[in-house]
Protein backbone atom coordinates (compact mmCIF):
# COMPACT_ATOMS: atom_id res chain seq x y z
CA UNK A 1 0.00 0.00 0.00
CA UNK A 2 1.47 3.39 -1.25
CA UNK A 3 0.26 6.22 1.09
CA UNK A 4 -0.28 8.54 -1.62
CA UNK A 5 -3.56 9.81 -3.16
CA UNK A 6 -5.65 9.70 -6.39
CA UNK A 7 -7.48 13.17 -6.03
CA UNK A 8 -6.56 16.66 -4.87
CA UNK A 9 -9.72 17.10 -3.20
CA UNK A 10 -9.42 20.05 -0.18
CA UNK A 11 -11.85 18.26 2.37
CA UNK A 12 -9.86 14.64 1.57
CA UNK A 13 -13.07 13.36 0.78
CA UNK A 14 -11.57 11.39 -1.90
CA UNK A 15 -8.51 10.55 -0.82
CA UNK A 16 -7.20 6.78 -0.25
CA UNK A 17 -3.86 4.63 -0.67
CA UNK A 18 -3.03 3.46 -4.02
CA UNK A 19 -2.71 -0.28 -4.29
CA UNK A 20 0.64 -1.64 -5.80
CA UNK A 21 1.85 -5.29 -6.72
CA UNK A 22 3.05 -7.95 -6.70
CA UNK A 23 6.66 -7.55 -6.17
CA UNK A 24 8.17 -10.44 -7.95
CA UNK A 25 11.57 -11.39 -7.80
CA UNK A 26 11.25 -14.65 -9.64
CA UNK A 27 12.94 -15.56 -12.85
CA UNK A 28 11.94 -15.75 -16.80
CA UNK A 29 9.79 -18.00 -17.83
CA UNK A 30 7.88 -18.44 -14.49
CA UNK A 31 7.69 -14.80 -14.65
CA UNK A 32 6.66 -13.78 -18.48
CA UNK A 33 3.36 -16.16 -17.71
CA UNK A 34 2.84 -15.66 -14.01
CA UNK A 35 2.80 -11.79 -13.86
CA UNK A 36 0.97 -11.56 -16.99
CA UNK A 37 -1.73 -13.62 -15.62
CA UNK A 38 -1.73 -11.32 -12.05
CA UNK A 39 -2.59 -8.49 -14.30
CA UNK A 40 -5.29 -9.52 -15.61
CA UNK A 41 -6.56 -11.17 -12.41
CA UNK A 42 -6.39 -8.04 -11.11
CA UNK A 43 -7.81 -5.78 -13.72
CA UNK A 44 -9.18 -2.33 -12.69
CA UNK A 45 -8.15 -2.90 -8.85
CA UNK A 46 -4.13 -2.60 -9.37
CA UNK A 47 -3.03 1.12 -9.46
CA UNK A 48 0.58 0.44 -9.53
CA UNK A 49 2.49 -2.54 -11.26
CA UNK A 50 5.41 -3.12 -9.38
CA UNK A 51 8.47 -5.74 -10.43
CA UNK A 52 12.15 -6.38 -9.18
CA UNK A 53 14.77 -6.65 -11.54
CA UNK A 54 18.45 -7.39 -11.12
CA UNK A 55 21.35 -7.69 -13.77
CA UNK A 56 24.07 -10.19 -14.27
CA UNK A 57 27.41 -9.63 -13.77
CA UNK A 58 29.09 -12.73 -15.57
CA UNK A 59 32.08 -10.96 -17.57
CA UNK A 60 34.96 -10.47 -15.42
CA UNK A 61 37.27 -10.46 -18.43
CA UNK A 62 35.78 -7.60 -19.50
CA UNK A 63 36.46 -3.57 -18.62
CA UNK A 64 33.31 -2.76 -19.28
CA UNK A 65 30.64 -4.79 -17.23
CA UNK A 66 27.39 -3.70 -16.30
CA UNK A 67 24.91 -5.85 -18.87
CA UNK A 68 21.83 -3.83 -17.22
CA UNK A 69 20.63 -1.87 -20.65
CA UNK A 70 20.20 -3.99 -23.84
CA UNK A 71 20.34 -2.44 -27.19
CA UNK A 72 17.14 -0.77 -27.61
CA UNK A 73 16.94 -1.87 -31.29
CA UNK A 74 17.94 -5.09 -31.03
CA UNK A 75 16.93 -7.44 -28.05
CA UNK A 76 18.48 -10.39 -29.42
CA UNK A 77 21.61 -8.65 -27.82
CA UNK A 78 19.95 -9.26 -24.37
CA UNK A 79 18.95 -12.21 -22.44
CA UNK A 80 16.61 -12.82 -19.60
CA UNK A 81 17.70 -11.43 -16.68
CA UNK A 82 19.03 -8.02 -17.66
CA UNK A 83 17.47 -5.35 -16.38
CA UNK A 84 16.94 -3.81 -19.90
CA UNK A 85 15.37 -6.66 -21.57
CA UNK A 86 13.33 -7.24 -18.50
CA UNK A 87 11.63 -3.82 -18.78
CA UNK A 88 11.16 -4.41 -22.55
CA UNK A 89 8.32 -6.99 -21.50
CA UNK A 90 7.07 -5.55 -18.32
CA UNK A 91 6.26 -2.98 -20.29
CA UNK A 92 4.23 -4.85 -23.21
CA UNK A 93 2.58 -6.45 -20.42
CA UNK A 94 1.14 -3.04 -18.40
CA UNK A 95 0.17 -1.62 -21.84
CA UNK A 96 -1.85 -4.93 -22.72
CA UNK A 97 -3.38 -4.80 -19.52
CA UNK A 98 -4.15 -1.04 -19.62
CA UNK A 99 -6.03 -1.67 -23.20
CA UNK A 100 -8.28 -4.31 -21.39
CA UNK A 101 -9.08 -1.90 -18.73
CA UNK A 102 -10.98 0.68 -20.98
CA UNK A 103 -11.95 3.42 -19.25
CA UNK A 104 -10.09 2.99 -16.36
CA UNK A 105 -7.08 4.62 -14.70
CA UNK A 106 -4.06 3.69 -16.38
CA UNK A 107 -1.40 1.41 -14.50
CA UNK A 108 2.06 2.85 -13.60
CA UNK A 109 4.81 1.10 -13.97
CA UNK A 110 7.77 0.98 -10.92
CA UNK A 111 10.89 -1.35 -11.29
CA UNK A 112 10.60 -1.51 -7.21
CA UNK A 113 14.05 -3.41 -6.46
CA UNK A 114 17.26 -3.17 -8.67
CA UNK A 115 20.97 -3.36 -8.06
CA UNK A 116 23.86 -5.14 -9.84
CA UNK A 117 24.11 -7.74 -6.77
CA UNK A 118 24.89 -10.67 -8.76
CA UNK A 119 28.23 -12.37 -7.68
CA UNK A 120 28.11 -9.83 -4.65
CA UNK A 121 28.71 -6.25 -6.61
CA UNK A 122 30.40 -7.75 -8.94
CA UNK A 123 34.03 -9.16 -9.74
CA UNK A 124 36.39 -7.05 -8.09
CA UNK A 125 33.76 -5.03 -7.02
CA UNK A 126 32.71 -3.75 -10.20
CA UNK A 127 29.45 -1.74 -8.69
CA UNK A 128 31.14 0.51 -6.32
CA UNK A 129 33.27 1.94 -8.90
CA UNK A 130 33.14 4.42 -11.44
CA UNK A 131 32.54 1.17 -14.52
CA UNK A 132 29.44 0.68 -12.97
CA UNK A 133 28.09 4.47 -13.32
CA UNK A 134 28.20 3.63 -16.92
CA UNK A 135 25.51 0.86 -17.37
CA UNK A 136 23.47 2.81 -13.92
CA UNK A 137 23.08 5.89 -16.18
CA UNK A 138 21.92 3.66 -19.31
CA UNK A 139 19.38 2.05 -17.09
CA UNK A 140 18.02 5.35 -16.08
CA UNK A 141 17.70 6.47 -19.46
CA UNK A 142 16.15 3.62 -20.80
CA UNK A 143 13.82 2.76 -18.18
CA UNK A 144 12.28 6.21 -18.19
CA UNK A 145 11.94 5.62 -22.23
CA UNK A 146 10.03 2.55 -21.27
CA UNK A 147 8.03 4.62 -19.65
CA UNK A 148 8.91 3.29 -15.56
CA UNK A 149 7.48 5.86 -13.37
CA UNK A 150 10.45 4.86 -10.55
CA UNK A 151 13.52 3.06 -10.64
CA UNK A 152 14.23 2.03 -6.85
CA UNK A 153 18.06 1.26 -6.53
CA UNK A 154 19.37 -1.47 -3.69
CA UNK A 155 20.91 -0.18 -2.03
CA UNK A 156 21.50 2.75 -0.19
CA UNK A 157 23.34 0.80 2.77
CA UNK A 158 24.01 -2.76 2.48
CA UNK A 159 26.47 -4.68 0.46
CA UNK A 160 28.91 -4.77 -2.27
CA UNK A 161 26.15 -2.75 -3.98
CA UNK A 162 25.26 0.49 -1.71
CA UNK A 163 25.72 3.73 -2.61
CA UNK A 164 27.02 5.07 0.43
CA UNK A 165 29.78 3.28 1.81
CA UNK A 166 29.35 1.11 4.81
CA UNK A 167 29.72 -2.58 4.15
CA UNK A 168 32.42 -2.00 1.58
CA UNK A 169 34.62 0.54 3.65
CA UNK A 170 38.01 0.04 4.17
CA UNK A 171 39.17 -1.99 7.38
CA UNK A 172 34.90 -2.84 8.04
CA UNK A 173 34.65 1.72 8.39
CA UNK A 174 31.36 2.63 7.51
CA UNK A 175 32.20 6.39 7.09
CA UNK A 176 28.90 6.90 4.15
CA UNK A 177 30.98 8.31 1.63
CA UNK A 178 29.01 8.47 -1.63
CA UNK A 179 30.11 5.96 -4.13
CA UNK A 180 29.88 7.02 -7.79
CA UNK A 181 26.69 5.78 -8.71
CA UNK A 182 25.44 8.22 -5.67
CA UNK A 183 26.70 11.10 -7.35
CA UNK A 184 25.22 10.23 -10.64
CA UNK A 185 21.62 9.40 -9.27
CA UNK A 186 22.08 13.11 -7.29
CA UNK A 187 22.70 15.09 -10.24
CA UNK A 188 19.85 13.01 -12.74
CA UNK A 189 16.63 13.96 -9.77
CA UNK A 190 18.35 17.56 -10.00
CA UNK A 191 18.81 18.13 -13.94
CA UNK A 192 16.78 15.82 -15.72
CA UNK A 193 13.21 16.29 -16.17
CA UNK A 194 10.36 13.52 -16.36
CA UNK A 195 9.37 14.25 -20.21
CA UNK A 196 11.75 11.99 -22.17
CA UNK A 197 13.01 12.87 -25.92
CA UNK A 198 14.13 11.52 -28.58
CA UNK A 199 17.79 11.21 -28.05
CA UNK A 200 20.62 12.36 -30.29
CA UNK A 201 22.09 10.67 -32.61
CA UNK A 202 26.30 10.31 -33.00
CA UNK A 203 26.22 10.82 -36.47
CA UNK A 204 27.72 13.85 -36.47
CA UNK A 205 30.25 13.04 -33.75
CA UNK A 206 34.10 13.48 -35.19
CA UNK A 207 36.57 11.50 -34.08
CA UNK A 208 34.70 8.37 -35.43
CA UNK A 209 37.46 6.53 -37.86
CA UNK A 210 34.96 4.28 -39.90
CA UNK A 211 31.50 5.91 -38.58
CA UNK A 212 30.34 2.56 -36.36
CA UNK A 213 32.70 3.14 -33.13
CA UNK A 214 30.32 5.86 -31.82
CA UNK A 215 27.17 3.20 -31.66
CA UNK A 216 30.04 1.45 -29.73
CA UNK A 217 31.42 3.94 -27.28
CA UNK A 218 28.76 7.10 -27.10
CA UNK A 219 25.18 6.66 -24.76
CA UNK A 220 22.43 9.49 -25.13
CA UNK A 221 19.43 10.44 -22.92
CA UNK A 222 17.54 13.32 -23.72
CA UNK A 223 14.42 14.90 -21.37
CA UNK A 224 13.32 18.45 -20.89
CA UNK A 225 15.34 20.01 -17.87
CA UNK A 226 13.68 19.21 -14.21
CA UNK A 227 12.10 22.59 -12.92
CA UNK A 228 14.48 22.22 -10.10
CA UNK A 229 17.42 22.57 -12.45
CA UNK A 230 16.50 26.69 -12.95
CA UNK A 231 18.59 27.60 -9.78
CA UNK A 232 21.39 24.88 -10.39
CA UNK A 233 22.21 25.47 -13.87
CA UNK A 234 19.71 29.16 -15.45
CA UNK A 235 16.81 26.55 -17.08
CA UNK A 236 13.84 28.51 -17.88
CA UNK A 237 11.13 28.62 -19.49
CA UNK A 238 12.56 28.75 -22.78
CA UNK A 239 12.48 25.28 -23.89
CA UNK A 240 15.16 23.52 -21.71
CA UNK A 241 16.26 20.23 -22.33
CA UNK A 242 19.23 18.02 -20.52
CA UNK A 243 21.13 15.69 -22.36
CA UNK A 244 23.05 12.36 -20.26
CA UNK A 245 25.55 10.92 -22.33
CA UNK A 246 28.76 8.32 -21.87
CA UNK A 247 32.01 7.87 -23.72
CA UNK A 248 33.01 4.46 -22.67
CA UNK A 249 35.97 4.54 -25.11
CA UNK A 250 39.25 4.10 -23.43
CA UNK A 251 40.69 6.40 -25.84
CA UNK A 252 38.67 8.29 -28.51
CA UNK A 253 37.26 11.78 -27.73
CA UNK A 254 34.52 12.81 -30.36
CA UNK A 255 33.61 16.30 -30.75
CA UNK A 256 29.89 17.20 -31.10
CA UNK A 257 27.90 19.80 -32.67
CA UNK A 258 25.50 21.25 -30.13
CA UNK A 259 24.74 25.22 -31.54
CA UNK A 260 21.43 24.04 -32.62
CA UNK A 261 20.28 23.94 -28.91
CA UNK A 262 20.82 27.56 -28.39
CA UNK A 263 23.53 30.18 -27.00
CA UNK A 264 24.92 28.28 -24.30
CA UNK A 265 24.92 25.13 -22.28
CA UNK A 266 25.82 24.17 -18.81
CA UNK A 267 28.45 20.83 -18.48
CA UNK A 268 28.59 18.14 -15.73
CA UNK A 269 31.19 16.00 -16.23
CA UNK A 270 32.49 13.00 -14.33
CA UNK A 271 35.76 11.37 -14.67
CA UNK A 272 37.68 8.63 -12.27
CA UNK A 273 40.15 10.22 -10.37
CA UNK A 274 43.72 8.65 -10.71
CA UNK A 275 46.80 10.02 -9.48
CA UNK A 276 48.95 8.86 -12.41
CA UNK A 277 49.29 11.79 -15.89
CA UNK A 278 50.35 8.64 -17.96
CA UNK A 279 47.81 8.73 -20.73
CA UNK A 280 48.17 5.14 -21.55
CA UNK A 281 45.44 2.02 -21.49
CA UNK A 282 46.48 1.38 -17.60
CA UNK A 283 45.21 4.75 -16.76
CA UNK A 284 41.94 4.03 -18.82
CA UNK A 285 41.76 0.68 -16.47
CA UNK A 286 42.32 2.81 -13.56
CA UNK A 287 39.48 5.38 -14.36
CA UNK A 288 36.77 2.82 -14.80
CA UNK A 289 38.18 1.27 -11.65
CA UNK A 290 38.26 4.05 -9.25
CA UNK A 291 35.78 4.50 -6.20
CA UNK A 292 36.28 8.30 -6.56
CA UNK A 293 34.92 10.48 -9.26
CA UNK A 294 35.52 14.02 -10.48
CA UNK A 295 33.05 16.69 -11.24
CA UNK A 296 34.20 19.22 -13.99
CA UNK A 297 38.22 18.17 -12.71
CA UNK A 298 37.22 18.75 -9.01
CA UNK A 299 37.06 15.57 -6.52
CA UNK A 300 34.03 14.64 -4.76
CA UNK A 301 34.10 13.67 -1.32
CA UNK A 302 32.27 14.26 1.72
CA UNK A 303 34.89 13.49 4.39
CA UNK A 304 34.39 14.83 7.60
CA UNK A 305 31.84 17.08 7.20
CA UNK A 306 27.87 16.42 6.88
CA UNK A 307 27.38 18.35 3.73
CA UNK A 308 27.72 17.70 -0.20
CA UNK A 309 30.51 19.56 -1.87
CA UNK A 310 29.45 21.93 -4.57
CA UNK A 311 28.04 20.76 -7.57
CA UNK A 312 27.98 23.52 -9.97
CA UNK A 313 27.78 22.93 -13.56
CA UNK A 314 30.57 24.71 -16.18
CA UNK A 315 29.16 27.66 -18.29
CA UNK A 316 30.12 27.71 -21.54
CA UNK A 317 29.25 29.47 -25.37
CA UNK A 318 27.55 27.15 -27.07
CA UNK A 319 28.08 28.32 -30.51
CA UNK A 320 29.50 26.48 -33.73
CA UNK A 321 32.98 27.38 -32.83
CA UNK A 322 33.18 25.92 -29.43
CA UNK A 323 31.56 22.94 -30.32
CA UNK A 324 31.27 19.78 -26.95
CA UNK A 325 34.30 17.47 -26.53
CA UNK A 326 33.22 14.41 -24.75
CA UNK A 327 36.71 12.80 -23.52
CA UNK A 328 37.47 9.27 -22.77
CA UNK A 329 36.28 7.51 -20.06
CA UNK A 330 33.61 10.09 -18.64
CA UNK A 331 29.84 10.34 -18.69
CA UNK A 332 27.39 13.41 -17.02
CA UNK A 333 24.96 16.28 -18.18
CA UNK A 334 24.68 18.85 -20.32
CA UNK A 335 22.03 21.25 -20.39
CA UNK A 336 21.06 23.38 -22.39
CA UNK A 337 18.70 26.70 -21.24
CA UNK A 338 17.44 27.97 -24.41
CA UNK A 339 16.91 25.14 -26.56
CA UNK A 340 13.49 26.30 -27.29
CA UNK A 341 11.91 22.62 -27.45
CA UNK A 342 8.75 23.26 -27.50
CA UNK A 343 7.49 19.96 -25.29
CA UNK A 344 9.78 21.38 -22.35
CA UNK A 345 8.77 25.05 -22.73
CA UNK A 346 6.31 25.28 -19.38
CA UNK A 347 4.27 27.80 -21.26
CA UNK A 348 2.82 25.02 -24.01
CA UNK A 349 0.55 23.05 -22.89
CA UNK A 350 1.60 20.25 -21.39
CA UNK A 351 2.54 17.26 -23.64
CA UNK A 352 1.94 13.53 -22.63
Amino acid sequence: IYGGADDDNDDGSSLRPRLMGPCPGMSWPLLSTWFSAFLDATNGALDVAVYHSYNQIELPDKLYVNTTVPDMSNQSTSSPGDTGWQAIAMKGFVDNANRKNKGGTPLSLWLGEMGPHNGGGGPGEISSSFASSFGYMDTLGTLARLNHQVLARQTLVGGKYELLRCSTGVDNICDFEPQPDYWVALLWSRLMGTTVLEPPGGDDASGDNDGTTWKRDLHFHSHCSSSSSNDISGANNNGSITIAFSNKSPNISYIFPTSQWGPKRVEYVFKGHVESSNLTQKKANDQFNTKIVELNGNVLRMGDTSRLPPLEGRRVSNTPNNPWVISPVSLGFLVFPDAGEPACNKKSPKVK
